[in-house]
C-alpha cells in the first residue's frame, strides 16, 4: 500500500541518519559553539531527529571536569531531548565518574520520567556514593514524584519490582518508542571509564527485556528479594515462548537468523528451573489470574520437570528451606488449573501432575480428588482434534469479556485484548489465530500517523489496515463487533473488508452458527496443535504405572476412569496422526484388556496402511497386554497368525520383528504354538 511505502521510506532514509557518526559528531560539535544559533539548531536536530544514539557521544562532554561551559550545554541538549534519552541516560547512573552520575542526574531531574525512580533511589540509598551525588538525586526524585526521598519508606528494590511488572505487562506508560526502533542500553565498565552499549531488539521481545533488566537490577541489590523472583521467571519464559512463536512463523531463509536468538532464549526455561518450586507456583498464579495461557502453560510444564510434589495440599513439608522455602499448600493453583476455562491450561495441569505424582513416592501411596479430575481432563486432551483460535478486541470489558467466556464455553481458543495497541500486538504475538473479532470503532482507530521527511502526503492506518498490511495477519477473517443500532452502520463502513458482523448483546446460538459457517469458508492453518496436546496427553498416561499409583487407574481397581481411558485410548489409535498413536499404544501396554488385543492387531496386519514405527509400537503394546489375560493365545487365532507372520523372515521392518517377537514371548501359549513359532522363524530350514 502506499501507506506501507511511505513508512518504508520513513524508515530508511530517517534511520540511515539517525545512526550516521559523522552528522552526530558534527552536532556535538556544533553544540560547543558560542554562537548561540549553531547550538540551539545543533539541539533541535538532535531531540528532532537523532535522538538516543546521540547519548554516547555526550558521555566526554557530560563529565568534562575542565569546561563547565560545554558540560552545560549538553546538560541542556539531554534535558530538551526528553523522554527518548531517558533510558540510556540512566545507565550512566552505573558510572564510575561522580561527574557523569551527577550530572545524568541533573538530567534525570529535569526530565522528570518515572522509569528513571528506582535508579535514582539505589543510588540515594548506596552508602559508598558521594554527598555530592546525593543532592542532586535527592532533587531529582523530588521533582519526578513529588516526594522527599528522606520520608519516602518504598526501597529501590520494590520500585525495581514495580518497574519489571509495568515493563513485563507491556504497560503504555511505561513502553515508549518514538521512531519504531527498539534498543537495549546497558553501561559496560572499561577500565577507569565506561560505554555506553545499544543492543537493537525486536519490538517482541522489547518489553521482555527491560523487565528482565529490572528485575536483576533489584536481585542486584538484595539477591534474597524472592518477590521478584516469579516476574523474572515469567519474563525469561515469556522471551522463550516469543522466540519459538519467531522461529516457527518465520520464512525459510529467516530462520537461519534466528536460530542464536532462539538458543540463547532457552535460558528462559533453565530461569524456570532454578527458581524452584514455590517461584514457580507464584509465577503461575500470576499468569493465571492475568490469564496469560502460554505463560501458565510454560509454568506448568516446567512444574511437571522439578517439582516433587511437597507443596501441593497434603504434601510432607517445603521442598527447600531458606528464603525460598515454601509450605504444604502453596502449591494449590496446580489443581485450581485443572478446572481453569482454557483447555490448554487444564491440559497441561493434568501432565504436569501426573508427572509429579509418578516421581514422588508421598503420591504414589496417597491419592486426593484432584486425580480423578486429571484423569477425566487426560482423556479430554486424547480426544483433542484441533480447536479454533480467535481473539477478541474491545474496549468495552462486558462485552469482550462475555464473548471470550462464550467462545471459550464453545471449545474455541479466545483471547481478549482491550485495546488497538494490544489487539495488534497481539494478534502479530499469536500468529496461529484463525479469527479476529474487533470492535467496530477499534477498527477504524489510527494505528500509525506518520509524515515522512521530504513526503508531502501523511500515512495513515486504520487498525483494520494495519492487520490487512501484515504478512502474519492479512489472511485471517475478521467479523466487526457492534452494537444492533450500529449494525447498518457498520455494515456501511466495513461490508468489503470484514467476513460478518457480530451484534451485542450476544445472541449465543447465533454467534455458533455464524463462527461455523465463517470456518467452513477459511480453512484452518493447522500447525499440528491438537496432535502435540493428544500427544503429551497419550504419554503421561503411558508413564503411569498402573500397579504402584495412587491415581484411579491402578489395574485392580475397576473404576469408571479406567475404563474411560481404555476406550480413549482404542479411539485414538484408531484414527488420530502417528506421533499420538505411538505413546497411546505404550498407554494400552499399560492398561490394555483382552478387549483391546483385535484392535491393536489389526494395526500390526496393516502394513500398508501403517508405518513400521506405528506397527512396531503395537506389537509392544501386546507385549504388555499378554501378560494380564486369562485366556490361551490361540494357534489359531488371528493374532497369533498375525504376530508369527509379523516375526518372521518375510517381515520388512527389523523393529516390527522385534517387537512381534517380544509379543509373543510374552503372550500366553501352548507348546504346539510354540513349536509352530520355532518352525516359522527356523534360521537353517
Amino acid at each position: 500500500t502506499f501507506a506501507q511505502y511511505i513508512l518504508s521510506r520513513a524508515e530508511t532514509e530517517a534511520m540511515v541518519a539517525k545512526k550516521d557518526e559523522e552528522t552526530i559528531k558534527k552536532l556535538i560539535e556544533d553544540l560547543k559553539s558560542d554562537d548561540y544559533m549553531v547550538r540551539y539548531a545543533a539541539m533541535h536536530k538532535l531531540a528532532a531527529e537523532i535522538g538516543d544514539y546521540a547519548v554516547p557521544y555526550m558521555l566526554d562532554l557530560l563529565g568534562d571536569e575542565t569546561n563547565d561551559r560545554w558540560r552545560t550545554y549538553v546538560i541542556i541538549a539531554l534535558s530538551q531531548m526528553g523522554s527518548q534519552v531517558v533510558l540510556p541516560v540512566i545507565e550512566i547512573l552505573n558510572s564510575d565518574k561522580v561527574l557523569q552520575r551527577q550530572n545524568a542526574a541533573v538530567v534525570l531531574g529535569i526530565i522528570g520520567d518515572l522509569r528513571a525512580v528506582a535508579d535514582l533511589r539505589r543510588l540515594w540509598e548506596d552508602p559508598k556514593e558521594t554527598q555530592e551525588v546525593k543532592e542532586v538525586v535527592k532533587s531529582a526524585l523530588r521533582k519526578t514524584t513529588g516526594e522527599d526521598p528522606e520520608s519516602s519508606k518504598t526501597p529501590a528494590k520494590e520500585l525495581y519490582y514495580q518497574k519489571a511488572l509495568m515493563y513485563f505487562q507491556n504497560h503504555p506508560s511505561i513502553i515508549k518508542n518514538y521512531d519504531n526502533t527498539w534498543v537495549v542500553w546497558k553501561w559496560k565498565k572499561d577500565g577507569d571509564a565506561g560505554t555506553l552499549n545499544l543492543e537493537e531488539v525486536p519490538r517482541w521481545l522489547y518489553n521482555y527485556r527491560l523487565a528482565e533488566e529490572s528485575c536483576y537490577d533489584a536481585l542486584d541489590i538484595d539477591y534474597t528479594f524472592t518477590k521478584v523472583w516469579p516476574v523474572l521467571i515469567l519474563t525469561n519464559l515469556a522471551e522463550f515462548n516469543e522466540a519459538a512463536i519467531q522461529f516457527r512463523e518465520a520464512a525459510e531463509d529467516q530462520k537461519e537468523a534466528l536460530k542464536e536468538m532462539v538458543a540463547k532464549s532457552f535460558g528462559g526455561w533453565v530461569t524456570g528451573c532454578a527458581g524452584g518450586s514455590a517461584a514457580l507456583y507464584d509465577a503461575l498464579k500470576f499468569a493465571i489470574n492475568t490469564n496469560e495461557v502460554p505463560l501458565a502453560v510454560s509454568c506448568l510444564e516446567v512444574l511437571g520437570v522439578v517439582d516433587d510434589g511437597n507443596l501441593l495440599p497434603g504434601g510432607k513439608a517445603a521442598s527447600v528451606k531458606g528464603a525460598a522455602a515454601g509450605k504444604a499448600g502453596d502449591g494449590k493453583i496446580l489443581l485450581d488449573a485443572l478446572k481453569f476455562p482454557d483447555k490448554r491450561v487444564r491440559y497441561a495441569a493434568a501432565c504436569a501432575l501426573v508427572s509429579i505424582a509418578n516421581r514422588s513416592e508421598h503420591w504414589r501411596k496417597n491419592s486426593f480428588q484432584a486425580m480423578q479430575t486429571a484423569v477425566q481432563v487426560l482423556i479430554e486432551a486424547l480426544g483433542e482434534s484441533g480447536a479454533r483460535s480467535i481473539l477478541v478486541v474491545s474496549g468495552n470489558n462486558e462485552t469482550r469479556n462475555g464473548l471470550v467466556a462464550e467462545l471459550v464455553s464453545m471449545n474455541y481458543f479466545a483471547f481478549g485484548s482491550d485495546s488497538k495497541e494490544n489487539g495488534y500486538s497481539r494478534a502479530k504475538r499469536f500468529p496461529s489465530d484463525d479469527l479476529f473479532i474487533v470492535d467496530m470503532d477499534i477498527a477504524n482507530e489510527l494505528t500509525f500517523n506518520f509524515k515522512a521527511e521530504g513526503v508531502d502526503v501523511e500515512a495513515q492506518e486504520t487498525f483494520l489496515e494495519a492487520l490487512r498490511a501484515d504478512f502474519r495477519t492479512r489472511e485471517v477473517p475478521v467479523l466487526i463487533l457492534c452494537a444492533k443500532d450500529d449494525l447498518a452502520r457498520a455494515q456501511k463502513l466495513y461490508s468489503s473488508d470484514a467476513a460478518g458482523f457480530i451484534t451485542h448483546p450476544i445472541n449465543v446460538e447465533e454467534v455458533r452458527l455464524q463462527l461455523q459457517e465463517i470456518f467452513a469458508k477459511f480453512p484452518p492453518d493447522d500447525k499440528g496443535m491438537a496432535t502435540k496436546i493428544s500427544a503429551k496427553a497419550a504419554e503421561a498416561v503411558a508413564s503411569i504405572d498402573p500397579a504402584f499409583t495412587a491415581f484411579p487407574l491402578r489395574e485392580d481397581a475397576k473404576t469408571r476412569d479406567l475404563g474411560d481411558i481404555i476406550a480413549a485410548l482404542v479411539a485414538v489409535v484408531e484414527k488420530r496422526p502417528d506421533e499420538v498413536r505411538i505413546p497411546a499404544f505404550k498407554a494400552l501396554g499399560r492398561f490394555g484388556t483382552e478387549e483391546t488385543i483385535p484392535t491393536i492387531t489389526r494395526v500390526i496386519e496393516g502394513k500398508e496402511a501403517n508405518a513400521p514405527e506405528v506397527r512396531a509400537a503395537a506389537a509392544m503394546a501386546l507385549a504388555g497386554v499378554f501378560p494380564r489375560t486369562k485366556n490361551l493365545l490361540g494357534k489359531d487365532s488371528d493374532t497369533f497368525r498375525i504376530l508369527v507372520e509379523a516375526a518372521g523372515p518375510d517381515e520388512p521392518s527389523q523393529a516390527v520383528r522385534e517387537a512381534a517377537g517380544m509379543a509373543l514371548g510374552a503372550a500366553p501359549l501352548d507348546e504346539e504354538a510354540k513349536y509352530l513359532i520355532f518352525k516359522k522363524v527356523r534360521i537353517n530350514k
